[in-house]
């Protein structure tokens, strides 16, 4: 119950945000996301996009406040090869609260550029791995894997809850924009302690903004 009302209040801000922003529109692109494990070794790295509402306030000259809320989807395919063969399929569902401060720098000229920097918040809807595998005996599934499916003692095997510090640029020409922004994990959403878990995430984005 706490996690959704999280959810529905960050929801309410943004909204309430929006209604006295300068700018609002919509962004679109391509999303990658990679997840570390323990001292910085790749674990997985999931492709896909994200769709969403953004806004910016004007706060003094060429400073802004930039936000958005972004669905975000990504997905997997692997396939493992020897005594037998293994496919396996990770899809991930999350929600993206970006809150980014802007620069925009002055060009003389219609084309503009800005820089932008700070946290996004981030909340797991669904992350699953379903797997197939097939060796002379024949073919079988085993159980997926749930990532936030909770036990009997309401432990899951990684939080759905990240926050992340990003940096990033853009081009605004008329009412386009050209994005391109990093994000670093900030929190170990591994609920065990034998190993931590860190993600990264790559955006690159066009928006529309009135």
């Amino acid at each position: 119950m706490k996690k959704v009302k999280f959810l529905l209040a960050s929801l309410a801000i943004i909204a309430a945000s929006s209604l006295n922003a300068q700018g609002f529109g919509v962004q679109a692109g391509y999303s990658n996301s990679t997840t570390f494990i323990g001292e910085g070794d790749t674990l997985s790295n999931l492709n896909g996009f994200h769709v969403g509402p953004i806004a910016e306030l004007t706060i003094q000259g060429p400073f802004s406040l930039q936000y958005g809320l972004f669905y975000n989807y990504q997905t997997k395919q692997e396939t493992y090869e020897g005594v037998v063969t293994a496919k396996t399929s990770t899809t991930f569902h999350s929600v993206d609260i970006p809150v980014r401060l802007a620069f925009t720098i002055p060009t003389g000229s219609p084309v503009g550029v800005f820089v932008f920097g700070g946290p996004s918040f981030n909340v797991g809807i669904s992350k699953k791995t379903t797997s197939k595998v097939t060796s002379s005996l024949g073919t079988f599934e085993p159980p997926t894997i749930d990532y936030y499916k909770t036990d009997d003692n309401g432990d899951s095997r990684q939080s759905r809850f990240d926050i992340q510090m990003g940096v990033g640029a853009g081009i605004k020409l008329q009412n386009l924009q050209f994005r391109l922004s990093y994000d670093w994990g900030l929190l170990d959403t591994n609920n065990s302690d034998n190993y931590s878990l860190t993600r990264d995430e790559l955006k690159a984005s066009i928006a529309f903004v009135l």
